[in-house]
């Protein structure tokens, strides 16, 4: 399960996981919050399966819609990172994947998406109890009238960003992927993907088997590149990256990433 905070290479990830031919991705716009919704509850997931996979299924070019479930369901669920104390106590061998990006490169990101993204956030950490506590001052802010768009995404970005605390630590154990890093040596991180998946190696690449275009305007038959970093300069002001710095400067740091 693909989890952290939106604009943080999810898709990216969640496409190169299910490109593997064990696999099959189910994003988001495809069902994937229905089968996790079932996973946190304890309901049986293989009725949800037979119906969704089919669906599934037509993002890819080969006839992986023809074959047998496959050995691995590939959920891209940035929204499940909040129900991380459900997901924890869940009997299946769940196994998790966490992107941690540049708070800049996420929020110019977020800015650019006609998505009301800050407003269901909020009403989805307001939701949780354990998360409406822990995240209370966080919430409050987020509802201050004075605090600028780039800053609420900040907010956002901290918020949910922070959260890998959870997802890493044992028994989750979620394998902490960096944006940067990963953009930088794909080759490398597909290995460690597929070996913290239980996959077995292959070269096999998300570009080369899947098609049409991902939630959030993604072209899946794009390969990994890095031309969406640094974005950022254009599209955040210097009272922006102020806020910024403020809100998530020390997160950044812990993540060891150079502001």
């Amino acid at each position: 399960m693909v989890v952290g905070c939106q604009r943080s290479g999810t898709t990216l990830l969640g496409q190169m996981l299910g490109a593997h031919p064990d696999a099959m991705l189910v994003d988001e716009d495809e069902g994937a919050y229905r089968i996790v919704d079932a996973i946190r509850t304890g309901q049986p997931v293989a009725g949800l399966l037979d119906e969704l996979l089919p669906v599934a299924a037509r993002k890819y070019s080969d006839d992986r819609g023809a074959q047998a479930r496959p050995r691995s369901i590939v959920l891209k669920a940035p929204n499940a990172t909040f129900h991380v104390e459900e997901l924890r106590r869940s009997a299946l061998p769940l196994r998790f994947v966490f992107p941690v990006r540049d708070v800049r490169e996420v929020v110019s990101s977020m800015l650019a998406i006609p998505v009301p993204m800050v407003a269901n956030q909020r009403r989805r950490m307001a939701a949780e109890p354990h998360l409406a506590e822990r995240f209370r001052a966080d919430i409050e802010q987020l509802d201050d009238p004075g605090l600028s768009d780039a800053a609420r995404c900040g907010i956002v970005w901290r918020t949910k960003t922070g959260l890998y605390r959870d997802f890493v630590a044992a028994p989750m154990e979620a394998l902490l992927v960096r944006y940067d890093e990963l953009v930088a040596n794909p080759a490398d991180w597909m290995r460690r993907l597929q070996q913290h998946a239980g996959l077995a190696p292959s070269d096999v690449r998300h570009h080369e088997v899947m098609r049409g275009q991902a939630i959030g305007r993604t072209q899946r038959g794009r390969a990994v590149d890095g031309s969406s970093r640094r974005l950022w300069r254009e599209a955040l002001d210097e009272r922006d990256l102020q806020d910024l710095r403020g809100i998530a400067g020390p997160l950044m740091e812990e993540l060891g990433m150079a502001w």
